[in-house]
């Protein structure tokens, strides 16, 4: 069975099928499904750590549109974000997960909600400390450039400075549809991507950064740009950022040396026609998910070919391809441990409908190992990982004998994973 996954012009292809998470917890449920096929022939799961649900949450019946955040900052320290095109809701832990707190949804999300014309959910978010997480949304723009006033709906940036009791407004880049990806190294120093477009050329990519946390300069980047999904800033000045031209089948690996300002092209080894996110454990280190050109599995975001992780050992400078996993295997989240340890998230088309997946390397890549995920949950969105060893991933349950995943889900899902 392949699941069925469509791209809109207001959304980005991932943060289109992201989970909220709605209502009271209920008790979990640690039943496990059936494995997908292993990408490593002696690979096993009885070594691997285990997933447990930690929430479960009713989204009182089909949730349009759903989007998702998440990113965990210690062991302690978590926010999720999600809602539909009629709510939003913002969730925080600061005990591991033992307890998420329902926070106050800010009055410019609400707005936009209502009728302001903006989708006006978090699609992702980053916490560079504790208290501080910067989140990423829609919202509408007025710019005056002397006599002639430009309005629109534009990327825009959201902030919390403790730890989610409130949200504000940061700022809204003109001239832009949405940002796909953010990544904040220190409290005050960010990097967004994501797409903008015109009436007169097809989607392409740009970069926002800020180096005060409130003031956002776009990236002077090439006008050809393919759309960006992901970025990931390890350390204070390098970054990466990844992306993929929907119309050419093209991929495209940037790298910045100096906290977003410049960019600069990085060669990617064989073909891919989709780089969707990434994950850098080090300034060195990054793990890229690749869609290769290869027919077979509908794979990430409904493109052609068996999906693929790409390595770099070199902060991007070149990248190596590994083997590419099970056809029915579609991850769409990945988060590391350290840069030996990882993990991706996502669901698997085996069977007669769609089940959650896990897989996890403790070898730097070079075997992907499934893990038991709860039969309860259908699909995961999102993994965040910490140092420590600790692992969050969201997700949901679709309606039985659903062959789409946008739109469909019942019940909103919190793993975690404690590490071996």
């Amino acid at each position: 069975m392949r699941l069925k996954v469509e791209r809109r012009v207001q959304i980005s292809t991932i943060s289109m099928l992201l989970i909220i998470f709605l209502g009271a917890c209920s008790s979990p449920s640690t039943s496990s499904p059936s494995l997908p096929a292993s990408t490593s022939p002696n690979s096993s799961v009885a070594n691997s750590a285990a997933w447990t649900v930690q929430g479960v949450y009713n989204l009182g019946g089909r949730a349009q549109n759903v989007f998702a955040g998440l990113s965990c900052f210690d062991s302690m320290n978590c926010q999720a974000a999600g809602g539909s095109m009629t709510t939003n809701y913002l969730l925080g832990t600061s005990n591991g997960g033992s307890s998420w707190s329902r926070e106050a949804v800010p009055p410019f999300l609400t707005k936009a909600l209502n009728g302001g014309g903006s989708v006006g959910n978090l699609s992702g978010i980053s916490c560079p400390s504790a208290s501080t997480c910067y989140g990423i949304t829609q919202h509408n723009y007025n710019v005056t450039f002397g006599t002639v006033t430009s309005s629109g709906l534009g990327a825009a940036i959201v902030s919390t400075h403790d730890s989610g009791s409130t949200w504000k407004l940061v700022t809204t880049i003109p001239n832009t549809l949405f940002f796909n990806s953010i990544s904040c190294s220190t409290e005050i120093d960010c990097v967004a991507v994501g797409e903008t477009s015109s009436s007169s050329q097809d989607s392409a990519g740009f970069i926002a950064y800020s180096n005060n946390g409130v003031s956002w300069i776009k990236a002077n980047v090439a006008s050809s740009t393919p759309v960006l999904n992901g970025v990931s800033c390890p350390t204070l000045s390098h970054c990466v950022a990844v992306g993929s031209d929907m119309s050419s089948n093209k991929s495209v690996v940037l790298v910045s040396n100096d906290g977003g300002k410049t960019w600069i092209k990085s060669p990617l080894p064989g073909s891919f026609n989709s780089l969707q996110t990434l994950a850098c454990p080090s300034a060195k280190v990054c793990f890229a998910l690749a869609s290769s050109t290869a027919s077979g599995n509908s794979g990430n975001s409904g493109i052609l070919g068996p999906s693929v992780v790409v390595k770099t050992v070199d902060g991007g400078k070149s990248w190596t391809p590994g083997t590419p996993l099970d056809a029915s295997e579609s991850p769409l989240s990945i988060s590391c441990v350290s840069s030996s340890e990882c993990f991706m998230v996502g669901y698997s088309s085996e069977g007669n409908s769609p089940s959650a997946l896990i897989l996890e390397t403790k070898d730097a890549g070079a075997s992907w190992i499934p893990v038991n995920a709860p039969e309860s949950v259908s699909v995961l969105m999102r993994v965040s990982c910490v140092t420590s060893g600790s692992c969050w991933a969201v997700g949901g349950k679709s309606p039985a004998n659903n062959s789409s995943l946008i739109g469909t889900f019942t019940t909103g899902y919190i793993l975690f994973s404690k590490g071996n």
